[in-house]
C-alpha cells in the first residue's frame, strides 16, 4: 500500500510541473504582447508629437515672414508694386492665388540666425497692394474728404523642419 501511494504522489507531481510550465509560458506570452503594445503606443505618440512640433515650426516660420513683410511696408519709401520681386498691385499686376504661386521665386525671410537649422527651407512671402478704402468714422461734410488707407495682403508660406508641414498665413495690413 505504501508503494502505490508513493507512485501516485510522484505521478501527480510530474503532471503539476508540466501545468506550471504551460501556465508560465502563457503568462510570458501575455507579458510580451503587453510590452509590444506599449512600445507601439509610445512610438505612435512620438510620431504625433514630432508632427505637432513640425506644424508649430512651420507656423512660426510663416509668421516670421509676415513680420518681415510688415517691416518692409513700414518703411518711409515703399518699393514699386509692379509684379516684380514678389510685390504686386491689384490693378496692374494682381498676385496669383497662393495655391498656384511659384514659391521658389517669392521673397525669402532672412531674419537672422533665429531659425537656422530649424526649418527645411527659409519661409517665403509675397505682398499685394489692395485698393485703398475709406474707413468709417470720418467727417460727413462734403468738402472734408475722408482719407483713404492703403491696404496690403501679405501671404507667407513655411514648410517646417521636415518640409512636409506646408503652412500658409495670410494677413491684411493697413498702412496709414
Amino acid at each position: 500500500m505504501w508503494q502505490g501511494t508513493s507512485q501516485g504522489i510522484v505521478a501527480g507531481r510530474s503532471r503539476q510541473q508540466g501545468a506550471v510550465l504551460l501556465f508560465s509560458l502563457i503568462i510570458l506570452l501575455l507579458l510580451t504582447m503587453l510590452g509590444l503594445t506599449a512600445i507601439q503606443t509610445t512610438a505612435m505618440q512620438e510620431r504625433m508629437a514630432g508632427g505637432m512640433r513640425d506644424n508649430h515650426l512651420a507656423l512660426q516660420g510663416a509668421e516670421a515672414a509676415i513680420r518681415d513683410g510688415e517691416q518692409l511696408l513700414e518703411q518711409a519709401g515703399l518699393p514699386q508694386f509692379n509684379g516684380s520681386n514678389s510685390l504686386y498691385h491689384h490693378e496692374n499686376a494682381p498676385s496669383p492665388h497662393w495655391d498656384d504661386y511659384d514659391w521658389d521665386n517669392a521673397r525669402l525671410y532672412r531674419g537672422g540666425d533665429d531659425m537656422d537649422g530649424l526649418l527645411h527651407e527659409p519661409p517665403a512671402y509675397y505682398i499685394e497692394q489692395l485698393p485703398a478704402i475709406q474707413l468709417p468714422g470720418g467727417s460727413l461734410v462734403a468738402d472734408d474728404p475722408q482719407a483713404a488707407d492703403t491696404m496690403f495682403l501679405i501671404v507667407a508660406r513655411s514648410t517646417g523642419a521636415s518640409g512636409q508641414a506646408d503652412t500658409i498665413v495670410r494677413v491684411i495690413y493697413r498702412r496709414d
